[in-house]
């Protein structure tokens, strides 16, 4: 069964049905009349339809939200904030997460499981090269976000330090 879209309302929507709203939409939206919305004295909302609509914060930021229905439960997905992601990237966006949505799945909860991988990912590629040396004897430290790295002599130097304060025992390395 395909997804039933409305125009804002509720009316003839069965609870447990997994949709997208599909709000007035704004035909002529380009990119150029994306630039051209202003800030106003409240935040507002500008609509594609499909649930696809931009919204525009009082200090003029513009955000890509996604509002649909799952399992009865209205959800908003945050798409990405406009210049960004564009209007043509936008609409692909929306129309991946209606193709997920579906095949009955959430896409928050898609998005935030494929976010989790990459992070589990990324900190397992920055773990073995948290402690590098070169060819040419330089040391490449990584401690969080910050990077240090050593020339051959200031290794030779940090070498006989800790050696000297015996604070490793580097005959054993």
């Amino acid at each position: 069964m395909h997804p039933v879209f409305f125009d804002g309302m509720l009316d003839g929507m069965r609870k447990n049905e997994n949709t997208a709203y599909r709000q007035k939409s704004i035909n002529t939206l380009s990119d150029k009349g994306l630039r051209d919305l202003l800030p106003k004295s409240k935040q507002y909302k500008r609509f594609l339809g499909h649930g696809l609509y931009i919204l525009v914060r009082v200090n003029g930021s513009k955000y890509w939200r996604m509002d649909y229905r799952f399992n009865g439960k209205r959800n908003t997905l945050s798409l990405g904030v406009y210049p960004d992601v564009t209007l043509d990237q936008a609409i692909e966006l929306r129309d991946k997460n209606l193709a997920i949505l579906k095949t009955n799945i959430n896409p928050k909860d898609q998005f935030l499981k494929s976010k989790q991988l990459l992070k589990d990912q990324q900190a397992r590629q920055l773990k073995p090269a948290r402690f590098l040396i070169d060819h040419d004897g330089s040391l490449y430290i990584k401690l969080g976000h910050r990077a240090v790295t050593l020339t051959p002599s200031e290794t030779t130097e940090l070498h006989n330090f800790l050696y000297s304060t015996k604070a490793v025992n580097l005959s054993e390395a």
